[in-house]
């Protein structure tokens, strides 16, 4: 295996353990959405009539939870493979050496690597703050309750 091929194989590692690591978030975020939905239908049921300031936090903490979990799922471009059809038409202006295709692949799968990274991290973000304002809905509503 020459050293082209092996950039080859693990730039699809990475852009595999990407794809897996968006699934992942999704999931994820999925799991708070429903979460948040059952909290919000069993605590603040018996507040809703009656918003003082711990219902109006705990309100606004799932409709933050909700709504950045929702964002997370939304469908966005990412990149997670290279597009056989646009090479159809070079390969027969390029010549045929598997190197040369291993090594411009590769290329490609990490330039795909850099541009869905910042967007992956960004997400990220949105989950851990969707966990948070989860919590504090959770904490919000116990306190509206005891008050």
């Amino acid at each position: 295996m020459t050293i082209e091929q092996l950039m080859l194989e693990e730039a699809r590692r990475n852009l595999g353990r990407q794809e897996g690591n968006l699934e992942s978030l999704r999931t994820r975020a999925t799991a708070v959405l429903s979460i948040s939905a059952v909290i919000f239908a069993i605590l603040g049921e018996r507040q809703v009539g009656e918003l003082g300031a711990w219902a109006i936090l705990a309100l606004a903490s799932f409709v933050l939870s909700a709504g950045l979990a929702v964002y997370i799922l939304y469908p966005r471009p990412f990149d997670f493979g290279v597009k056989v059809q646009s090479w159809m038409g070079e390969l027969d202006r390029r010549t045929a050496d598997p190197d040369v295709a291993a090594w411009d692949t590769a290329a490609s799968l990490a330039g795909m690597q850099v541009a869905n990274k910042n967007t992956l991290w960004i997400l990220t973000q949105f989950y851990a703050a969707s966990c948070a304002f989860l919590v504090a809905q959770v904490v919000f509503w116990v306190i509206a309750g005891l008050n």
